[in-house]
């Protein structure tokens, strides 16, 4: 049976799956980039350039890249029991030349989201909420990429739920501070503590020091007059001194669920530690697409004992240095500050 065959009986086995299950249902958000090696790309599609050194001449060149990118949407309880691919979307890509020019000259705010490859994270939202019949029952996830205030908006719309991690440093409240600067005048409200292990194995404690606070958020500049104002929670979760051998953790979650209490924020957090389920059905034989290379601690966790680390699925969303060593804890990826880009200013995306 055909990938375009089977999908639609994959979306009527999620939907009947869901409707047995109560409580909320986790919806996973991801975006993965499949790459060919091919002397024709045009029958594939290509994803990109990149930089690459030309063997003949000591300079760089850009490389073509031949491929596809999906993004897909996976449905799991709370306890992490997938119930099924809830949407997923492919494209190529056929543009490149001038585009790092082009946002010198335009911003990319100022671009409406239908003309952007953002636009799926909207579609999927859409998508995977309408099998369910209380789609307030649905808890959207995803990484930095999701902070989009465009999805922030329709998930309001929908009567839906969206936990994503933080990139934009978005205004709040009357406009004079940023998320940033309101959180850091919010005082510890619980402390909480993990096992981690570095890249070389060697494990140790991190005492993380719990914030939350419901914030008056403010769209895009560009777009204040076409979207309103937003009453969400941010989570923080910051280590406390300096760690050895590794980056401290330093993280920020936005969501428009209350949290009234530590707990509530711990278990936000736990929540959005098992996006990384999300790859697991890459390596689903079925599904007819090659499998995916382990790039993330997952491959080191992955043959360890399940009672002694983290599951494997939720071991990929920790940052380079870090991971859970002790299923005590809950799961805490860290915002790498060497290797994660900085936030975004408030006037952005």
């Amino acid at each position: 049976m055909s990938f375009s065959v089977a999908t639609p009986i994959r979306f009527a086995a999620t939907a009947s799956r869901v409707a047995v299950t109560d409580g909320p249902i986790l919806i996973l958000h991801d975006t993965t980039e499949f790459t060919y090696h091919r002397v024709r790309p045009e029958p594939v599609g290509v994803i990109g350039q990149y930089p690459c050194r030309s063997p003949t001449y000591d300079r760089r060149q850009l490389f073509t890249v031949c491929g596809l990118l999906m993004h897909a949407s996976l449905g799991v309880t709370p306890d992490g029991l997938p119930l099924g691919l809830c949407a997923i979307k492919f494209w190529t890509r056929t543009r490149f030349k001038g585009t790092t020019e082009l946002k010198r000259h335009i911003n990319p705010t100022r671009v409406p989201i239908e003309d952007k490859e953002s636009l799926r994270w909207l579609a999927n939202m859409r998508q995977s909420s309408a099998p369910v019949a209380d789609p307030a029952r649905c808890i959207h996830i995803g990484d930095r990429e999701s902070d989009i205030y465009e999805l922030f908006v329709t998930a309001h719309e929908l009567g839906t739920h969206f936990l994503v991690r933080s990139f934009v440093d978005r205004r709040a409240d009357d406009g004079t501070q940023t998320i940033i600067a309101a959180m850091d005048a919010v005082p510890g409200q619980g402390e909480h503590w993990i096992a981690v292990r570095g890249d070389k194995g060697q494990s140790s404690r991190a005492d993380l020091t719990i914030k939350y606070q419901r914030l008056h958020v403010l769209p895009p500049s560009a777009k204040q007059k076409r979207y309103p104002a937003l009453d969400l929670t941010v989570i923080r979760a910051d280590e406390r001194g300096t760690p050895q051998n590794r980056q401290p953790i330093h993280w920020r979650l936005i969501t428009d669920l209350p949290v009234t209490c530590v707990d509530e924020a711990v278990e936000k957090i736990g929540w959005y530690a098992l996006r990384w389920k999300n790859r697991a059905p890459l390596q689903d034989p079925e599904i007819g697409l090659p499998r995916r290379g382990c790039e993330t601690p997952v491959g080191r966790a992955a043959g360890q004992s399940a009672g002694a680390v983290l599951h494997p699925s939720a071991a990929g969303v920790l940052a380079d240095d870090a991971q859970p060593d002790g299923t005590h804890s809950i799961p805490t990826p860290s915002l790498h500050p060497a290797r994660d880009p900085p936030a975004r200013s408030a006037g952005q995306r």
